[in-house]
């Protein structure tokens, strides 16, 4: 017998094929869809518990539901196994194992939709499944000015669909935290985020403020509907086809289980400060750090993350004193002996990088053994940064790419962002996503210069050592928050009730 366990799923679908979310006798629905397959799968019914409900017609790139079923199919093997029985309008993107107080519905704290709008040329086939093209050109600066109205918490039962009156003490009150809108092109996305949405709600809003955007209404109406003072408005409802559940928001026990990042790298700072504060010897501050290792590296595991790259060990380290340098690479060669068989259990594969010729040859030795005996390890990656400069990479590519063209084997003008990052320790990694530095300090410190262009920053006053898988999580769980960006301008929640948006 095997125990039970409770898995999330992160779910997308097409909605064009559904006749909504919640199962049907007569028609296809995505929670029917799903329980069909769980139920071949396990050979008795299986009932899948969704964060909300979607209209027949509206799409999800991030819906979450989670099930409770015998723990004898892994995660990752169980997506596959799922996708391979669905149809191509419906797909699994992700299986986590996660605690017996997660509920999809419950847990969540609020939910972010976005409207898709398209007007003048037509639309390709497959841009018009998800976007409404409107009959006209909108008056996008009228229907900003309408958002202002909409955001805050406000009765918003003038834009639910008839049959949602709202449940529970708040009724049909609602706390919209974020109405933008995005244009790019003769395209633009309405994106709502709040910690809750009535029947309809968005496709309401979205048929409301194309009303100023067409000059039939002014901000004043929307304001009216959002105080009361005005009736249920005589506008559109926006068809469902172009409005997506783009993310159902967690707190931090219950992540966006979509945005996690692939890579975290991490600048373990505060150890000799945690000893001085306790009034102890400097080593057993790094001693306690190398505990902190190996919780936040199985946390990472836990979490699925692909890399985790922890700073070690700089070339500016060697500047320390000679009896602090050998009691940190004691350490190093206790961490290697103690934490190989943790490594292996936890599937977690050993990878050192930087100059490690110019350690000596037992440790040079050891961390061989390791990266040899954890090489299957099929979850994460754990680099281990070790005499290591970002500056000095960088300049060994430089030689590297010197050398080869002074050979003639290499054209200068052939030289590109990928042929660099192959020339670089990190090669076949991808680039950080998040950087954590702790103890307070906000400096990078000559760490992963090339691969951090575009990293996430995060820097918590945690001293390493009192670092702790829920830290790591909070730091997640913020960076899961963040809109990135990546160097150009985005152009384009809350416990649900009834079908919603």
């Amino acid at each position: 017998m095997h125990p039970n366990v409770r898995l999330a799923l992160v779910l997308c679908y097409l909605g064009g094929g559904f006749c909504g979310w919640q199962r049907q006798r007569l028609g296809r629905s995505v929670q029917g869809e799903l329980e069909a397959a769980l139920t071949r799968l396990y050979g008795w019914p299986i009932t899948i518990h969704g964060a909300g409900r979607t209209d027949a017609g509206v799409h999800a790139a991030g819906q979450v539901a989670h099930l409770d079923v015998p723990d004898r199919i892994p995660p990752t093997g169980l997506r596959s196994a799922l996708n391979s029985l669905l149809g191509n309008d419906l797909r699994v993107m992700a299986v986590r194992r996660v605690g017996e107080g997660f509920h999809a519905r419950a847990s969540a704290t609020g939910k972010r939709y976005r409207y898709r709008l398209a007007w003048g040329a037509p639309l390709p086939p497959w841009e018009a499944q998800r976007r409404w093209l409107l009959p006209g050109d909108p008056d996008l600066a009228a229907m900003a000015d309408g958002l202002a109205a909409i955001r805050g918490t406000h009765d918003f039962a003038a834009f639910a669909l008839s049959g949602h009156s709202g449940h529970g003490r708040r009724g049909t009150v609602r706390t919209v935290s974020l109405a933008e809108l995005r244009r790019h092109g003769r395209q633009a996305d309405l994106v709502l985020e709040g910690d809750g949405f009535l029947r309809g709600m968005v496709r309401r809003l979205t048929g409301a403020l194309w009303e100023l955007g067409r000059g039939a209404r002014d901000r004043g109406w929307i304001e009216g509907l959002v105080s009361g003072t005005v009736d249920r408005p005589p506008a559109p409802t926006a068809p469902a086809h172009g409005l997506t559940l783009e993310r159902v928001l967690y707190p931090p026990a219950g992540l966006d289980l979509t945005r996690l990042p692939r890579h975290v790298a991490v600048i373990m700072d505060g150890n000799g400060r945690w000893a001085r504060q306790r009034g102890l010897p400097r080593v057993e501050g790094h001693r306690a750090g190398i505990k902190t290792v190996r919780e936040v590296a199985e946390a990472a595991a836990r979490l699925e993350l692909g890399v985790l790259t922890i700073y070690a060990f700089s070339t500016e380290n060697w500047k320390r004193p000679t009896w602090e340098i050998r009691t940190l690479m004691g350490l190093l060669r206790e961490y290697l002996q103690r934490e190989l068989d943790v490594l292996v259990d936890n599937g977690i594969r050993l990878r050192p990088i930087g100059r490690l010729e110019a350690l000596e040859p037992d440790i040079q030795q050891g961390l061989a053994r390791a990266v040899e005996a954890t090489r299957h390890g099929t979850g994460l990656t754990l680099q281990i940064a070790l005499n290591y400069s970002g500056r000095s990479e960088l300049q060994d590519a430089c030689r590297t790419a010197a050398r080869l063209a002074a050979r003639g084997e290499l054209d200068p003008e052939t030289i590109d962002e990928p042929w660099v990052a192959a020339q670089l320790a990190t090669a076949g990694s991808p680039d950080p996503d998040l950087l954590i530095r702790t103890s307070g300090e906000q400096r990078i410190s000559n760490f992963l210069l090339w691969q951090i262009a575009y990293a996430e920053l995060y820097f918590t006053p945690v001293l390493w050592p009192d670092f702790r898988a829920r830290d790591l999580i909070l730091a997640v769980a913020d960076f899961a928050r963040r809109e990135r960006r990546f160097g150009g301008v985005l152009e384009g929640g809350a416990r649900p009730g009834d079908e919603e948006g």
